[in-house]
Protein backbone atom coordinates (compact mmCIF):
# COMPACT_ATOMS: atom_id res chain seq x y z
CA UNK A 1 0.00 0.00 0.00
CA UNK A 2 1.37 3.51 -1.07
CA UNK A 3 -0.90 6.37 -1.52
CA UNK A 4 0.09 10.05 -1.28
CA UNK A 5 -2.88 11.71 0.13
CA UNK A 6 -5.45 10.19 2.17
CA UNK A 7 -8.02 10.58 -0.38
CA UNK A 8 -6.67 8.24 -2.59
CA UNK A 9 -7.01 5.22 -0.40
CA UNK A 10 -9.70 2.45 -0.58
CA UNK A 11 -11.93 2.51 2.14
CA UNK A 12 -10.36 -0.52 4.02
CA UNK A 13 -6.96 1.27 4.31
CA UNK A 14 -8.83 4.52 5.63
CA UNK A 15 -9.90 2.86 8.73
CA UNK A 16 -6.82 1.75 8.83
CA UNK A 17 -5.72 5.30 9.01
CA UNK A 18 -7.62 6.05 11.12
CA UNK A 19 -6.67 3.46 13.73
CA UNK A 20 -3.50 4.64 13.24
CA UNK A 21 -4.90 8.77 14.29
CA UNK A 22 -5.86 7.42 17.15
CA UNK A 23 -3.14 5.26 18.34
CA UNK A 24 -0.57 7.92 17.67
CA UNK A 25 -2.33 10.58 19.60
CA UNK A 26 -1.49 8.49 22.67
CA UNK A 27 1.21 6.50 21.89
CA UNK A 28 4.69 6.08 20.15
CA UNK A 29 4.35 2.87 18.26
CA UNK A 30 7.22 1.49 15.83
CA UNK A 31 6.35 -0.02 12.21
CA UNK A 32 6.32 -3.52 13.87
CA UNK A 33 3.98 -2.93 16.71
CA UNK A 34 1.83 -0.38 14.96
CA UNK A 35 1.46 -3.15 12.31
CA UNK A 36 0.87 -5.56 14.11
CA UNK A 37 -2.36 -3.90 15.86
CA UNK A 38 -3.72 -3.16 12.06
CA UNK A 39 -2.50 -6.29 10.52
CA UNK A 40 -5.61 -7.43 9.28
CA UNK A 41 -6.44 -4.11 7.94
CA UNK A 42 -4.25 -4.46 4.75
CA UNK A 43 -2.74 -7.56 2.34
CA UNK A 44 0.56 -6.08 2.77
CA UNK A 45 2.79 -7.33 5.78
CA UNK A 46 2.11 -6.04 9.04
CA UNK A 47 5.28 -4.74 9.07
CA UNK A 48 4.93 -2.92 5.40
CA UNK A 49 1.32 -1.53 6.56
CA UNK A 50 2.96 -0.37 9.97
CA UNK A 51 5.94 1.35 8.26
CA UNK A 52 3.55 2.81 5.46
CA UNK A 53 1.50 4.15 8.29
CA UNK A 54 4.12 5.84 9.83
CA UNK A 55 5.68 7.68 6.62
CA UNK A 56 2.00 8.88 5.60
CA UNK A 57 1.32 10.09 8.86
CA UNK A 58 4.85 11.94 9.41
CA UNK A 59 3.36 14.37 7.57
CA UNK A 60 0.68 15.82 9.82
CA UNK A 61 0.86 18.34 12.12
CA UNK A 62 0.70 18.01 16.12
CA UNK A 63 1.29 14.74 18.15
CA UNK A 64 0.28 12.25 15.63
CA UNK A 65 3.30 13.60 13.17
CA UNK A 66 5.64 14.21 16.09
CA UNK A 67 4.54 10.26 17.00
CA UNK A 68 4.79 9.00 13.70
CA UNK A 69 8.29 10.34 13.08
CA UNK A 70 9.80 9.24 16.46
CA UNK A 71 8.32 5.57 15.45
CA UNK A 72 10.61 5.83 12.37
CA UNK A 73 13.67 6.40 14.10
CA UNK A 74 12.77 3.49 16.03
CA UNK A 75 10.90 4.75 19.17
CA UNK A 76 8.22 2.65 20.50
CA UNK A 77 5.52 2.65 23.93
CA UNK A 78 5.22 -1.23 23.52
CA UNK A 79 8.60 -2.66 22.72
CA UNK A 80 10.42 0.40 24.20
CA UNK A 81 12.44 0.16 20.52
CA UNK A 82 14.04 -3.13 21.35
CA UNK A 83 12.16 -5.07 17.93
CA UNK A 84 13.26 -2.49 15.72
CA UNK A 85 16.95 -2.06 16.94
CA UNK A 86 17.60 -5.60 17.55
CA UNK A 87 15.96 -7.73 15.15
CA UNK A 88 18.07 -6.98 12.25
CA UNK A 89 20.92 -7.85 14.20
CA UNK A 90 19.65 -11.40 15.03
CA UNK A 91 18.84 -12.12 11.96
CA UNK A 92 22.04 -11.68 10.44
CA UNK A 93 23.63 -13.73 12.96
CA UNK A 94 20.75 -16.26 12.25
CA UNK A 95 21.82 -16.59 8.39
CA UNK A 96 25.72 -16.89 9.42
CA UNK A 97 24.43 -19.80 11.98
CA UNK A 98 22.66 -21.69 9.00
CA UNK A 99 24.88 -21.30 6.53
CA UNK A 100 27.24 -23.93 8.50
CA UNK A 101 24.11 -26.25 8.33
CA UNK A 102 22.71 -29.02 5.71
CA UNK A 103 18.67 -28.16 5.67
CA UNK A 104 15.92 -27.13 3.47
CA UNK A 105 13.53 -25.83 5.84
CA UNK A 106 13.22 -23.86 8.86
CA UNK A 107 10.89 -21.52 10.90
CA UNK A 108 11.07 -18.81 13.53
CA UNK A 109 9.91 -18.41 16.83
CA UNK A 110 10.08 -15.47 19.07
CA UNK A 111 10.54 -14.54 22.79
CA UNK A 112 9.64 -11.68 24.15
CA UNK A 113 10.01 -10.30 27.63
CA UNK A 114 6.98 -9.94 29.89
CA UNK A 115 6.72 -6.34 30.29
CA UNK A 116 6.46 -5.88 26.33
CA UNK A 117 3.95 -8.80 26.02
CA UNK A 118 1.72 -7.11 29.30
CA UNK A 119 1.91 -3.65 27.11
CA UNK A 120 0.84 -5.10 24.13
CA UNK A 121 -2.42 -6.36 25.44
CA UNK A 122 -3.32 -3.52 27.45
CA UNK A 123 -2.97 -1.39 24.42
CA UNK A 124 -5.20 -3.56 22.71
CA UNK A 125 -7.71 -4.11 25.44
CA UNK A 126 -7.78 -0.37 25.81
CA UNK A 127 -8.66 0.45 22.27
CA UNK A 128 -10.19 -2.71 21.17
CA UNK A 129 -8.19 -3.93 18.57
CA UNK A 130 -9.88 -6.26 17.27
CA UNK A 131 -7.45 -5.97 13.60
CA UNK A 132 -4.61 -7.08 15.80
CA UNK A 133 -2.35 -9.71 15.27
CA UNK A 134 0.49 -10.80 17.93
CA UNK A 135 3.48 -9.48 17.87
CA UNK A 136 5.21 -12.60 18.38
CA UNK A 137 3.68 -13.85 15.23
CA UNK A 138 4.31 -10.59 13.45
CA UNK A 139 8.23 -11.16 14.36
CA UNK A 140 8.01 -14.57 12.60
CA UNK A 141 6.86 -13.73 9.76
CA UNK A 142 9.14 -10.60 8.66
CA UNK A 143 11.75 -13.13 10.36
CA UNK A 144 10.75 -16.00 7.86
CA UNK A 145 10.48 -13.77 4.72
CA UNK A 146 14.07 -12.17 5.26
CA UNK A 147 15.41 -15.26 6.08
CA UNK A 148 13.98 -17.10 3.18
CA UNK A 149 14.65 -14.44 0.28
CA UNK A 150 18.42 -14.33 1.27
CA UNK A 151 18.86 -18.40 1.89
CA UNK A 152 16.25 -19.79 -0.63
CA UNK A 153 14.84 -22.13 2.19
CA UNK A 154 11.44 -22.94 2.50
CA UNK A 155 9.80 -22.12 5.79
CA UNK A 156 7.90 -24.93 6.87
CA UNK A 157 5.41 -25.02 10.36
CA UNK A 158 4.95 -28.40 10.23
CA UNK A 159 8.35 -30.37 11.42
CA UNK A 160 11.01 -27.62 9.92
CA UNK A 161 14.47 -29.11 9.74
CA UNK A 162 15.14 -25.93 11.68
CA UNK A 163 14.10 -23.99 14.27
CA UNK A 164 15.28 -20.35 14.96
CA UNK A 165 14.42 -19.02 18.12
CA UNK A 166 14.81 -15.14 18.71
CA UNK A 167 15.17 -14.34 22.53
CA UNK A 168 14.91 -10.72 22.98
CA UNK A 169 14.68 -11.49 26.36
CA UNK A 170 18.85 -12.23 26.45
CA UNK A 171 18.93 -10.61 22.74
CA UNK A 172 20.17 -13.92 21.55
CA UNK A 173 18.99 -16.04 18.35
CA UNK A 174 19.70 -19.99 18.64
CA UNK A 175 19.43 -22.35 15.81
CA UNK A 176 18.49 -25.91 17.01
CA UNK A 177 18.24 -28.33 14.36
CA UNK A 178 15.52 -31.30 14.21
CA UNK A 179 16.58 -34.41 15.19
CA UNK A 180 17.64 -36.85 12.59
CA UNK A 181 16.21 -40.26 13.17
CA UNK A 182 17.33 -43.35 11.26
CA UNK A 183 15.81 -46.49 11.34
CA UNK A 184 17.52 -50.10 10.87
CA UNK A 185 18.24 -53.39 12.84
CA UNK A 186 21.15 -54.17 14.35
CA UNK A 187 22.44 -57.92 15.44
CA UNK A 188 24.74 -58.36 18.03
CA UNK A 189 27.26 -61.40 17.07
CA UNK A 190 29.40 -61.05 20.76
CA UNK A 191 27.72 -61.67 24.06
CA UNK A 192 28.67 -59.69 26.83
CA UNK A 193 27.34 -56.32 25.75
CA UNK A 194 24.61 -54.19 27.20
CA UNK A 195 22.29 -52.28 24.63
CA UNK A 196 22.46 -48.62 25.70
CA UNK A 197 24.92 -46.19 27.46
CA UNK A 198 22.97 -46.11 30.91
CA UNK A 199 25.48 -48.80 32.80
CA UNK A 200 28.87 -46.54 33.74
CA UNK A 201 30.98 -49.24 33.31
CA UNK A 202 30.36 -50.80 30.05
CA UNK A 203 33.53 -49.93 27.94
CA UNK A 204 31.34 -50.10 25.07
CA UNK A 205 27.71 -50.71 24.31
CA UNK A 206 25.20 -51.17 21.22
CA UNK A 207 24.12 -47.66 21.25
CA UNK A 208 27.45 -46.21 21.76
CA UNK A 209 29.10 -48.70 18.92
CA UNK A 210 26.68 -47.88 16.57
CA UNK A 211 25.94 -44.23 17.78
CA UNK A 212 29.66 -42.58 17.29
CA UNK A 213 29.96 -43.70 14.16
CA UNK A 214 26.44 -41.96 13.09
CA UNK A 215 27.16 -39.12 15.39
CA UNK A 216 30.46 -38.54 13.09
CA UNK A 217 28.78 -38.97 9.76
CA UNK A 218 25.54 -36.69 10.88
CA UNK A 219 28.27 -33.97 12.75
CA UNK A 220 25.44 -34.36 15.60
CA UNK A 221 25.97 -33.13 19.47
CA UNK A 222 24.72 -35.98 20.75
CA UNK A 223 22.14 -39.78 19.98
CA UNK A 224 20.07 -41.97 21.42
CA UNK A 225 19.00 -45.66 20.73
CA UNK A 226 15.39 -46.27 20.90
CA UNK A 227 15.28 -50.22 20.40
CA UNK A 228 11.92 -52.50 19.96
CA UNK A 229 12.85 -54.28 23.74
CA UNK A 230 16.64 -55.38 24.88
CA UNK A 231 18.59 -58.19 25.38
CA UNK A 232 20.44 -59.36 28.10
CA UNK A 233 24.05 -58.84 28.70
CA UNK A 234 24.87 -62.24 27.77
CA UNK A 235 22.61 -63.02 25.28
CA UNK A 236 23.32 -62.77 21.11
CA UNK A 237 20.80 -60.89 18.67
CA UNK A 238 20.87 -62.51 15.49
CA UNK A 239 18.57 -63.39 12.38
CA UNK A 240 17.58 -60.29 10.60
CA UNK A 241 18.36 -58.57 13.91
CA UNK A 242 16.55 -56.00 16.15
CA UNK A 243 14.26 -53.11 15.10
CA UNK A 244 15.90 -50.01 16.09
CA UNK A 245 15.70 -45.69 15.94
CA UNK A 246 19.00 -43.95 16.13
CA UNK A 247 18.18 -40.26 16.84
CA UNK A 248 20.31 -37.96 16.13
CA UNK A 249 20.36 -34.72 18.15
CA UNK A 250 20.98 -31.41 16.57
CA UNK A 251 23.12 -32.36 13.44
CA UNK A 252 24.84 -30.66 11.22
CA UNK A 253 24.24 -32.70 8.44
CA UNK A 254 21.30 -34.04 7.66
CA UNK A 255 21.76 -35.50 3.54
CA UNK A 256 24.04 -38.68 4.85
CA UNK A 257 24.27 -42.13 2.16
CA UNK A 258 22.60 -44.31 4.52
CA UNK A 259 24.06 -46.98 2.41
CA UNK A 260 27.67 -45.98 2.39
CA UNK A 261 27.02 -45.30 6.21
CA UNK A 262 25.86 -49.04 6.37
CA UNK A 263 29.16 -50.35 5.27
CA UNK A 264 31.01 -48.63 7.19
CA UNK A 265 29.31 -49.13 10.84
CA UNK A 266 29.53 -53.15 9.54
CA UNK A 267 33.35 -52.44 8.63
CA UNK A 268 34.16 -50.85 11.70
CA UNK A 269 31.76 -53.43 14.00
CA UNK A 270 32.58 -56.33 12.35
CA UNK A 271 32.26 -59.61 14.57
CA UNK A 272 30.42 -57.53 17.20
CA UNK A 273 27.51 -55.29 15.75
CA UNK A 274 25.96 -55.41 12.48
CA UNK A 275 23.59 -53.22 11.18
CA UNK A 276 20.83 -53.50 8.14
CA UNK A 277 17.97 -51.51 6.36
CA UNK A 278 18.75 -48.52 7.37
CA UNK A 279 16.31 -45.78 6.34
CA UNK A 280 15.48 -42.27 7.14
CA UNK A 281 12.49 -42.38 10.24
CA UNK A 282 10.39 -39.69 12.11
CA UNK A 283 9.30 -39.29 15.79
CA UNK A 284 6.27 -41.32 14.68
CA UNK A 285 8.44 -44.11 14.00
CA UNK A 286 10.01 -43.62 17.90
CA UNK A 287 6.55 -43.60 19.30
CA UNK A 288 5.43 -46.97 16.92
CA UNK A 289 8.66 -48.84 17.77
CA UNK A 290 7.95 -48.26 21.85
CA UNK A 291 4.17 -49.21 21.40
CA UNK A 292 4.60 -52.39 19.35
CA UNK A 293 7.68 -53.36 21.02
CA UNK A 294 5.48 -55.76 23.48
CA UNK A 295 2.93 -57.15 20.08
CA UNK A 296 6.28 -58.20 18.44
CA UNK A 297 6.55 -61.88 17.91
CA UNK A 298 10.45 -63.06 19.31
CA UNK A 299 12.03 -66.18 18.34
CA UNK A 300 14.74 -67.99 21.06
CA UNK A 301 17.32 -70.02 20.68
CA UNK A 302 17.99 -71.57 24.06
CA UNK A 303 20.97 -74.11 24.87
CA UNK A 304 18.80 -76.11 28.64
CA UNK A 305 20.88 -78.07 31.03
CA UNK A 306 19.37 -79.69 33.75
CA UNK A 307 20.26 -81.92 36.51
CA UNK A 308 18.79 -85.19 35.25
CA UNK A 309 18.77 -86.94 32.54
CA UNK A 310 16.58 -86.43 29.68
CA UNK A 311 14.66 -88.35 27.19
CA UNK A 312 13.11 -87.99 23.94
CA UNK A 313 9.90 -88.24 25.30
CA UNK A 314 10.47 -85.77 27.88
CA UNK A 315 11.24 -83.34 25.50
CA UNK A 316 8.12 -84.48 23.27
CA UNK A 317 6.02 -83.77 26.36
CA UNK A 318 7.74 -80.36 26.87
CA UNK A 319 7.11 -79.49 23.28
CA UNK A 320 3.31 -80.26 23.59
CA UNK A 321 2.81 -79.16 27.10
CA UNK A 322 4.31 -75.61 26.25
CA UNK A 323 3.27 -74.66 22.67
CA UNK A 324 0.00 -72.87 22.63
CA UNK A 325 0.40 -72.23 26.25
CA UNK A 326 -0.60 -68.79 28.50
CA UNK A 327 2.53 -68.62 30.67
CA UNK A 328 1.73 -66.55 33.93
CA UNK A 329 4.76 -65.09 34.70
CA UNK A 330 5.52 -62.17 37.45
CA UNK A 331 8.49 -60.35 37.42
CA UNK A 332 11.44 -61.70 37.76
CA UNK A 333 13.60 -61.60 40.58
CA UNK A 334 17.25 -61.06 39.19
CA UNK A 335 15.27 -57.28 37.98
CA UNK A 336 12.95 -56.71 40.92
CA UNK A 337 15.12 -54.21 42.53
CA UNK A 338 14.58 -51.78 39.02
CA UNK A 339 11.20 -53.26 37.75
CA UNK A 340 7.81 -53.17 39.87
CA UNK A 341 6.52 -56.39 40.85
CA UNK A 342 3.64 -57.05 38.20
CA UNK A 343 1.97 -60.33 37.31
CA UNK A 344 2.42 -60.64 32.86
CA UNK A 345 0.51 -63.10 30.78
CA UNK A 346 2.59 -64.08 27.33
CA UNK A 347 1.63 -66.58 25.04
CA UNK A 348 4.29 -69.27 24.18
CA UNK A 349 2.99 -70.43 20.22
CA UNK A 350 5.48 -72.89 19.40
CA UNK A 351 8.06 -75.31 21.29
CA UNK A 352 10.56 -77.09 18.87
CA UNK A 353 13.17 -79.11 20.83
CA UNK A 354 17.01 -81.02 19.89
CA UNK A 355 18.62 -82.71 22.47
CA UNK A 356 22.25 -82.62 22.67
CA UNK A 357 23.51 -84.93 25.21
CA UNK A 358 21.93 -86.79 28.33
CA UNK A 359 20.96 -83.89 30.24
CA UNK A 360 21.07 -80.80 27.50
CA UNK A 361 18.97 -79.80 25.23
CA UNK A 362 18.59 -77.16 22.67
CA UNK A 363 15.22 -75.41 22.88
CA UNK A 364 13.70 -73.11 20.02
CA UNK A 365 10.80 -70.67 21.21
CA UNK A 366 8.13 -68.13 19.20
CA UNK A 367 6.70 -66.09 21.78
CA UNK A 368 5.09 -63.05 22.48
CA UNK A 369 7.07 -59.83 23.07
CA UNK A 370 8.38 -59.40 26.82
CA UNK A 371 8.38 -62.77 27.96
CA UNK A 372 11.43 -63.40 29.93
CA UNK A 373 13.02 -66.94 28.34
CA UNK A 374 15.50 -67.55 31.35
CA UNK A 375 12.55 -67.78 34.11
CA UNK A 376 10.35 -69.73 31.23
CA UNK A 377 13.26 -72.38 31.54
CA UNK A 378 13.92 -72.34 35.13
CA UNK A 379 10.32 -71.31 36.57
CA UNK A 380 11.97 -68.59 39.18
CA UNK A 381 10.97 -70.03 42.18
CA UNK A 382 7.46 -70.83 41.45
CA UNK A 383 6.94 -67.18 39.93
CA UNK A 384 6.70 -68.01 36.53
CA UNK A 385 4.24 -70.85 35.70
CA UNK A 386 4.48 -73.45 33.87
CA UNK A 387 7.90 -73.52 32.84
CA UNK A 388 10.29 -76.13 31.55
CA UNK A 389 11.29 -77.45 35.07
CA UNK A 390 7.72 -78.02 36.36
CA UNK A 391 6.95 -79.36 33.04
CA UNK A 392 10.38 -81.78 33.13
CA UNK A 393 10.11 -82.54 36.78
CA UNK A 394 13.77 -81.41 36.82
CA UNK A 395 15.55 -78.22 37.87
CA UNK A 396 16.49 -76.97 34.67
CA UNK A 397 18.30 -73.46 33.59
CA UNK A 398 18.95 -71.77 30.30
CA UNK A 399 23.15 -72.03 29.65
CA UNK A 400 23.25 -70.01 26.90
CA UNK A 401 20.56 -68.09 24.72
CA UNK A 402 20.38 -66.28 21.48
CA UNK A 403 17.42 -64.45 19.92
CA UNK A 404 17.07 -65.64 16.48
CA UNK A 405 14.22 -63.38 14.82
CA UNK A 406 12.09 -60.55 15.77
CA UNK A 407 8.42 -60.65 13.43
CA UNK A 408 7.96 -56.58 13.41
CA UNK A 409 4.32 -55.59 12.79
CA UNK A 410 3.09 -54.63 9.66
CA UNK A 411 2.04 -50.89 10.75
CA UNK A 412 5.66 -49.92 11.67
CA UNK A 413 7.47 -51.15 8.68
CA UNK A 414 4.62 -49.05 6.75
CA UNK A 415 5.54 -45.71 8.33
CA UNK A 416 9.32 -46.72 7.76
CA UNK A 417 8.85 -47.46 4.06
CA UNK A 418 6.43 -44.22 3.46
CA UNK A 419 9.04 -41.85 5.70
CA UNK A 420 12.18 -43.16 3.95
Amino acid sequence: MSFDTIEEMPKKDKIAIEQAKELLKEHTLCEFCLGSLLATLSGDAPWELGRNMLELLSKEKGVVGENAIKGLSGECSVCKGLVPSVLPELINKALVSLSKLELDSFKSGTKLPADIVEREDELRARHGMWTAESLKVVINKYADEIIASKTGLDVKSDKPDVLVSFDFIRKEVEVIPASVYVFGRYRKLKRGLYQTRWVPEAEGTIESYIGDIMKAAFEAEDYKLHAAGREDFDVRMLGRGRPFVMELIKPRKRRVNLEELERKINSKLEGVVQVSDLKKASKKTVILIKESSSLMRKIYLAKVTVEGKISLESLKKLEKELSNRLIRQKTPTRVLHRRADLLREKMVYKVSTKPISESSFEMTIECDGGLYIKELIDGDGGRTKPSVSEILGEKAFCSELDVIDIIVPDELMREVEVHG
